[in-house]
């Protein structure tokens, strides 16, 4: 809907139609539509759903190696949280590597991260490997792909998570604490404890002792803590309720338990590979007067 008071134009209606397309969708995103056709796409059906996987690194081959790690984490997704795979439709992995937000690319590279109005995941060149993950729990790529998933509903064991573990304030006069070096403008306000080694994220920093985090990633907030924490309760349950037994509890709590779903990986021929929203769209209106 456009609100004018005068009568909108052709071209003001389909700017309109544009611009809330892109908001909507990947694939109307110049960013994206740029890229061209993907290198690789794969189909995850798990159960009666799926989701799309489009490569666009010419690096990143997402062998038989790959898809059986991916098929591992989905049907954990889909048996015991499945409103992760609900929230994501489509996971893209981009050619370009994004510099760590925080400034260092040892501690804390840019992964991936999540595009909600998309029900998007969007995979970084830094999440292709098969190294340890930083939990110790698994491998790198699977440990990413699980934390990234995990964020689809994180947001919804804040709150419960919050009445046991809590983030402070920085105090500013405290000379230990200096402003992280290198970090993005998105988190510029980041400062860096230069004694204990604590990441303040948006000026918080966790009350709870290192001892109580599955990571030091987990630390930098409630959100990922929760994302962190699920990636060790998937493939290393023992080790959660040794770190916290109550964390353990409250996704135990949240987890549905479903009976064993179906997941297969299947490799869409390259001739075939299609992204979507390249057909044409009749736009209809009505002006109202």
């Amino acid at each position: 809907m456009i609100m004018s008071k005068k009568e909108p134009t052709k071209e003001k209606i389909l700017a309109s139609v544009e611009k809330r397309k892109k908001s909507e969708q990947w694939y109307y995103n110049d960013y994206w539509r740029e890229k061209g056709t993907p290198v690789e796409q794969l189909r995850v059906e798990h159960g009666a759903n799926t989701i799309d996987i489009y490569n666009f690194s010419s690096d990143v081959e997402l062998n038989k190696e790959y898809q059986k790690q991916i098929e591992i984490v989905m049907q954990f997704f889909a048996e015991h949280f499945p409103q992760a795979l609900e929230g994501c439709k489509t996971i893209l992995i981009n050619d370009k590597q994004s510099p760590s937000a925080y400034g260092d690319e040892d501690k804390f590279p840019f992964n991936g991260e999540v595009k909600r109005d998309w029900n998007t995941l969007i995979l970084y060149p830094n999440a292709i490997k098969s190294t340890p993950h930083r939990t110790g729990a698994v491998d790198h790529f699977s440990g990413t792909l699980t934390h990234e998933l995990t964020h689809f509903f994180a947001r919804e064991l804040l709150e419960e998570w919050q009445k046991h573990y809590q983030w402070e304030e920085v105090d500013e006069n405290d000379p230990e604490w200096i402003s992280m070096p290198n970090a993005s403008s998105m988190i510029a306000k980041s400062m860096y404890h230069k004694e204990k080694g604590y990441l303040a994220f948006e000026d918080k920093f966790p009350a709870q002792p290192p001892e109580d985090f599955v990571s030091e990633y987990a630390m930098l907030s409630a959100e990922e803590d929760i994302c962190d924490s699920n990636v060790v309760f998937a493939f290393d349950a023992d080790k959660l309720k040794e770190v916290s037994s109550i964390k353990f509890d409250i996704l135990s709590k949240h987890s549905t338990q479903e009976q064993e779903v179906s997941v297969k990986t299947t490799s869409i021929p390259e001739h075939e590979i299609v992204v979507p929203g390249n057909d044409p769209e009749v736009v209809k209106y009505y002006v109202k007067r």
